[in-house]
């Protein structure tokens, strides 16, 4: 049967086993166009509102206000209300009883008593959210709400699912309040929603909500309240947006549940629902796709089957008329287990005992720091807690990186869950070692490899320590940004077909690809691998997510990483019964620390190999051992634990956040009068000019070839008269204190990450702003030759110097081709080494630009890597063959730090003698590698 990926990456086509392919290209998708693409956050969009709303109560009750003025105001506001009213159904506090509290005093006009609640509402939202429920206080109120039961206590919110009357969801919520205890660790409020579609819309905006019980059985729609609330909803475009897209998502199951009933199902497009389930069951599903770190549980009259216990989607099913203190310490301790962090608390509390430090770092426990009289700045600076937590031990409750069996081991047993990936290894000295342990685990002298040849640099150190062979893949161009992309699907089966017809598809053992560039283009990973295991059946894969850990938060993005499609391909290959035909080896690798919250060079690696235990795992360790230190920084173990904690609480409103400040920035710099004019945000049509590119973005990520990641903020800077450098360093830095990482000959790049802040991205726009009217200002009082200068410095950034891109790779020289020209393999590792020799080593001067090449310096052979920065990448590797475009390449560049070069000297070149004494030792030995090509 032949494999649609559309249909396996589609979010919910995996959640009804007996589906048909057919059937499986009908679901539809679910449109997140509103949160990924659109320039708001619910959450703050409706914290303005109420702001705003409390401004308009303020006014009212001003004394010296005309009564009429009064009187408007006054009927805007209970209209305003009266339309958030099924908005703040999805969330405790202010809630529709709050709410309904204010609404009593704006009629009876009790506009001063108005004026303060809503001023306590407010204050309460921005610093408690759902919580603020346990510390308003209305007036009159004799009880006395001081501070939290506890104030080391933990809030969340439980969602409960229910279509039950008033009374029974009260009589509920006192028998659970009942159950809380003084001095508690966590504490919660139950939230009620009515119907699917409102626990959809609640746990895709409240993110308060950490559990959920879902009441046997519901309607789809709240009929009665949702239609009437559309018709009175004029409070925002978003949530008008986002309940189309839930009763979108919830119609593949209602309709099916119609046609059901008047037995038509067997003709219908859209598939059936699970016989006999609840509908509790299909929230479920759908819950456990959206926010799978939800915990789920089951309220019924009877307890669950056997066959819906076995899909582990429910942490606990419960009867409704057992007594609910067993479901309260169940909810208690659900959310416990997730907060828990194990290494971070083993070294919490190592740092609390009193420890005789006779070890070899002075520094631990801080005894070094403390009595010194010269590092008294020091303590101040970093706090106590970083030195007594300090320490070389891996015992006392402590753990060892190198052979866990204790806290770190939990720990990452927990971030595999986290992240969708069967082992987990924590790295303290970044992505770049974490690239050389899985290279060197699984590559041998001589494998082939399958790279990217824009990719880290420390992959391709990883062929100089590992002995592979790389076949370097060019990315698709971008010329007129100078920025590249990702390796055609197209590009690695040729390939991959072609040394299959040469009889050395054997030598072939990995595909090394970086999932995200830094530019953001995204690869479909389970497209990708499905179409190469097809050629290559036990291929292994390596997929650089340094800068993607973030995207297993989001339901959409979660699909283009490498753990989700290699989920997605076990799924379909098991589920086909042609398991034991593909072998799923894939890794990933992720900085931590460049996305999520732990300190500088906290990496993690992800496995999802099926012989890792078998084939795997003792030559992964070696490796492990190879490159991790044996004094690993805990400070730095200690946040990866902290970083999967908060991705299970509140990782998807975080980036869901994140995606809205993006997308605002990008909606403001298109509609704005003066950014308009002089810079522009690039898009995916800018990116992927020569691709297929779906008209929505939810099509686009689960069908499209490449997508572009809504975190990435490209600025064209050209129409300034300013290349990306002079804008980041000059300006951006100089004069206005904001730091980037990654320029282009005439753009910029921004990062949206968890970190930015509203705040941030108003001042990002303010400077922008300013930096183009100042522009513009400057512009029409020149004339003459300054006039003339900036308009040839535009003309030269948009038509001259950006389409001098990187040339793809020459080819390597016939010494270091271990197969002949038959195959693009070069032995870098050898070429590297032969570079020790410096008798083998001269230099050549590069040319000026339009001088004869008096060197000859086109056809030398470079001796080690040439890496310019930016980009990044090498231009030229150890081995390669000095092309013509190289030469002009080198030319062109404006770029003073290029590693490995030193203009002065000259590219470092092999003498013509190391050639050929390279050269006769390869001709011996070329064809004993050769395997002929299969007949079939």
């Amino acid at each position: 049967m032949a494999f649609k990926i559309g249909k396996y990456q589609n979010l919910f086509s995996l959640l009804l086993p007996n589906e048909s392919e057919e059937a499986g290209d009908n679901v539809p998708d679910f449109p997140y166009s509103a949160l990924i693409e659109g320039d708001f956050d619910s959450s703050q969009l409706r914290f303005e509102n109420w702001a705003h709303w409390q401004q308009v109560a303020s006014r009212m009750a001003e004394p010296l206000v005309l009564e009429s003025k009064r009187k408007r105001l006054a009927g805007e506001l209970a209209a305003a209300l009266s339309s958030a009213k099924s908005l703040e159904g999805l969330w405790v506090f202010p809630g529709v009883n709050v709410l309904g509290y204010l609404q009593e005093l704006l009629s009876l006009g009790s506009y001063e008593t108005l004026r303060k609640e809503m001023f306590q509402v407010i204050e309460l939202m921005s610093k408690y959210g759902d919580q603020g429920i346990r510390y308003f206080q209305a007036e009159g109120d004799q009880q006395q709400k001081v501070g939290k039961p506890n104030e080391d206590a933990h809030y969340f919110t439980t969602l409960v699912v229910a279509d039950i009357p008033a009374d029974t969801q009260k009589d509920f919520a006192r028998r659970i309040a009942a159950c809380e205890r003084p001095r508690e660790d966590f504490v919660y409020n139950l939230l009620f929603v009515p119907s699917m579609a409102d626990a959809i819309e609640a746990v895709l905006n409240n993110r308060d909500i950490q559990a959920c019980i879902m009441w046997q059985d519901f309607p789809f729609r709240n009929l009665n309240q949702r239609e009437k609330g559309k018709k009175e909803r004029n409070f925002s475009v978003y949530i008008r947006e986002l309940e189309t897209a839930c009763n979108k998502l919830i119609a593949r199951y209602s309709e099916s549940e119609a046609n059901e009933s008047n037995n038509e199902s067997k003709n219908a497009n859209i598939p059936i629902a699970l016989e006999n389930t609840t509908r509790g069951h299909i929230l479920g599903d759908l819950l456990n796709v959206l926010r799978p770190q939800l915990h789920l549980y089951f309220l019924g009259e009877v307890a669950l089957s056997n066959k819906y216990s076995e899909k582990s989607i429910f942490k606990r099913s419960f009867n409704r008329h057992d007594d609910v203190n067993e479901l309260h310490m169940t909810l208690l301790d659900g959310v416990r287990q997730k907060y828990r962090t194990p290494f971070f608390d083993a070294l919490k509390r190592y740092a609390k005992r009193p420890v005789g430090n006779f070890h070899a770092l002075p520094i631990a426990r801080g005894n070094s720091v403390f009595n010194s009289k010269w590092l008294e700045d020091m303590r101040q600076f970093y706090g106590d807690n970083i030195f007594l937590a300090e320490s070389s031990a891996t015992t006392g409750g402590l753990d060892s990186l190198l052979a866990p069996k204790g806290p770190i081991k939990e720990a990452q047993l927990l971030a595999a869950k986290t992240f969708g990936a069967k082992e987990t290894f924590f790295i303290t000295n970044g992505t770049s070692t974490g690239n050389k342990i899985v290279g060197q685990a699984l590559l041998q002298p001589g494998d082939i490899v399958l790279i990217d040849r824009n990719c880290h640099k420390s992959h391709h150190y990883t062929m100089v320590l590992s002995g592979a062979h790389p076949i370097y893949l060019d990315a698709f161009s971008v010329e007129k940004y100078g920025i590249y992309g990702g390796i055609k699907l197209e590009t690695i089966t040729d390939k991959l077909k072609q040394l299959k017809a040469e009889g050395l598809l054997d030598r072939v053992k990995m595909l090394l690809l970086t999932n995200c560039t830094f530019d953001g283009v995204v690869y479909n990973p389970a497209k990708v691998m499905h179409e190469v295991l097809t050629i290559k059946n036990d291929i292994c894969f390596l997929w650089d997510e340094a800068w993607f850990a973030y995207a297993r938060l989001f339901p959409t993005t979660r699909q283009r990483t490498a753990m989700r499609g290699a989920e997605i391909l076990d799924q379909h290959y098991t589920k086909e019964g042609v398991r034991y035909k593909y072998k799923l080896r894939v890794y990933a690798t992720q900085s931590t620390h460049k996305s999520l919250s732990a300190l500088r060079q906290g990496s993690m690696i992800h496995v999802y190999d099926e012989l890792f235990e078998s084939n795997t795992k003792d030559l992964f360790h070696e490796a492990y051992f190879t490159h991790t230190s044996t004094s690993p920084n805990y400070q730095i173990l200690a946040t990866l634990d902290l970083a999967r904690r908060q991705v299970d609480f509140e990782g998807f409103p975080a980036i869901s956040s994140t995606y809205q400040k993006a997308a605002h920035v990008r909606k403001t710099i298109k509609e704005h009068k003066i950014l308009s004019k002089y810079v522009r945000a690039l898009t995916p049509a800018d990116l992927m000019q020569e691709f297929k590119r779906s008209d929505s973005p939810e099509t686009a990520w689960l069908e499209d070839e490449f997508v572009l990641d809504p975190t990435r903020i490209t600025l064209y800077t050209a129409k300034l008269a300013m290349g990306g450098d002079e804008f980041k360093g000059r300006v951006l830095m100089d004069e206005h204190s904001i730091q980037v990482n990654k320029t282009g000959i005439n753009n910029v790049l921004f990062i949206s990450t968890i970190g930015a802040t509203w705040s941030g991205v108003h001042y990002l726009i303010d400077v922008l702003i300013s930096i183009c009217t100042e522009f513009e200002e400057k512009y029409n009082a020149s004339s003459g030759l300054v006039r003339t200068n900036i308009d040839n410095k535009i003309q030269m950034l948009e038509n001259e110097i950006a389409p001098i891109a990187l040339p793809d790779f020459s080819s390597f020289h016939p010494a270091f081709q271990p197969y002949g020209n038959v195959c693009a393999a070069g032995n870098i590792r050898s070429a590297f080494y032969l570079d020790y020799n410096h008798e083998n080593r001269a230099y050549k001067k590069l040319p000026a630009i339009g001088a004869d090449d008096s060197e000859n310096l086109e056809g030398s052979v470079c001796t080690n890597f040439i890496i310019p920065y930016p980009p990044g990448f090498p231009i030229l590797v150890p081995g390669q063959v000095i092309s013509a475009e190289v030469i002009k390449f080198m030319q062109t560049l404006d770029i003073e730090e290029i590693h490995g070069y030193d203009a002065s000297l000259g590219l470092p070149v092999f003498t013509e003698l190391a050639l050929k004494q390279v050269s006769a030792s390869v001709e011996s030995s070329e064809n004993k590698t050769r395997k002929k090509p299969d007949s079939k």
